[in-house]
Parts: structure tokens; C-alpha cells; sequence
């Protein structure tokens, strides 16, 4: 989605939202990359639309996200956290043998 690259990082985080209740996965791949984005708002809404599209293939970028975030923003941590739970049992053995590991 064209919006999703618009400079007004607000209306990026307002798009993802937006796609998100919808459950539009049709820009999958650039929520993903969101995801590390240095706006809090923009990762936030990133990873709740990809928890709502149970993308299984963000899961690496969503485990990535809780890593870097460091406990450091609880909103993030839940968003990424639940955007995992919602994607379902693929992603709860992902995070298991990657924290496991650690």
C-alpha cells in the first residue's frame, strides 16, 4: 500500500491500523518490514496488523521485535506478544526454541 511509505509516520501507523481491522494482508511483506521501524506507533500498529492477519511468516520479524525492544516499551512488548498468540501454534514453537536457546 502506497500509504504505508508516506513520510507522515502518523498516517503509516493509522494505515496498518486500518489494515489491520480489515485483515488485509495484501501488504504483508511491508508490515513486516515496519515492524523495526524507530516510531513507536508505526511498530506498535505493525505488529498488532500482522497479529490480526496471523501472518506466520512475520513471526521471525515479530520474535526480532521483542528482542530489540528489551522489555523497554510495555506496549510494544504486548503488541508483538499478542500479534504471536494470535498467529497461533507455529509461532509459540518458534519462540520456545529460539528463547530456549538463549
Amino acid at each position: 500500500s502506497p500509504l504505508l511509505t508516506d513520510s507522515d509516520e502518523e498516517l503509516v501507523a493509522q494505515s496498518l491500523k486500518v489494515l489491520g481491522d480489515i485483515f488485509d494482508s495484501s501488504s504483508e511483506d511491508q508490515m513486516i518490514a515496519l515492524t523495526a521501524s524507530t516510531n513507536p506507533r508505526v511498530a506498535f500498529f505493525a505488529a498488532q496488523a500482522l497479529g490480526r492477519i496471523k501472518s506466520e511468516k512475520a513471526i521471525p520479524a515479530l520474535l526480532k521485535q521483542i528482542e530489540k525492544n528489551a522489555d523497554q516499551d510495555l506496549y510494544i512488548r504486548h503488541a508483538a506478544v499478542l500479534a504471536l498468540s494470535r498467529i497461533g501454534s507455529s509461532a509459540t514453537n518458534l519462540a520456545n526454541s529460539t528463547f530456549a536457546c538463549s
